[in-house]
């Protein structure tokens, strides 16, 4: 991805291969996201089928994004509650691509503004993880009540994911202990 207003710090998944995605829940998240349970609303040139612990978003057309929780463009009123962008600089986005295509990369908005492009999603087949240090983008401040998720760029006709969860944090280590907490790093390090 053209990362523009956050740095990217990790393109891939930073502990290790990451066997099958875990919705376990982190007391270290500020903000997190599991579309399969907290679902997702206004999905455009998308589609969208869940599994036990991930959703599948595939792309269909051009501008292809979708607003997490059931009430788009208003994260409290779909259940999730605003992010503290002002405490809360680290956002991963755990994922798993089985297909390669070329230069297939997403990003987020928030404040209804360009956020964050993300590097190349890895199509290793694993569950892979994305960190994003934000603290230099200039939307991501104050509480983050318009966030959206832009499933690929527009360069490439079409493409899947499955996403398990995209979580922000406090702390780059705190992102990273709760990606190795799930149980499924096959690093030998959980």
């Amino acid at each position: 991805g053209d990362d523009t207003t956050g740095d990217d710090t990790t393109g891939d998944d930073p502990t290790g291969d990451d066997t099958t995605g875990d919705d376990t829940t982190s007391d270290n998240a500020a903000w997190r996201w599991d579309p399969e349970i907290d679902g997702y609303s206004s999905y455009n040139s998308l589609t969208a089928v869940d599994g036990d612990t991930f959703t599948t978003f595939t792309k269909t057309g051009v501008d292809p994004h979708v607003y997490p929780g059931a009430c788009a463009g208003n994260l409290d009123q779909g259940g999730l509650g605003a992010i503290d962008a002002t405490n809360n600089k680290f956002l991963i986005i755990v994922y798993r691509m089985n297909d390669a295509v070329d230069g297939a990369y997403g990003g987020f908005f928030a404040n209804i503004a360009p956020l964050v492009d993300m590097d190349v999603y890895n199509a290793s087949g694993e569950w892979e993880a994305i960190l994003i240090d934000l603290s230099n983008a200039q939307n991501w401040t104050g509480n983050v009540n318009w966030f959206r998720f832009e499933a690929f760029d527009d360069n490439i006709a079409t493409a899947s994911v499955d996403v398990d969860y995209v979580a922000v944090y406090a702390s780059a280590e705190d992102a990273i202990a709760d990606f190795e907490s799930t149980g499924d790093d096959t690093t030998g390090d959980d």
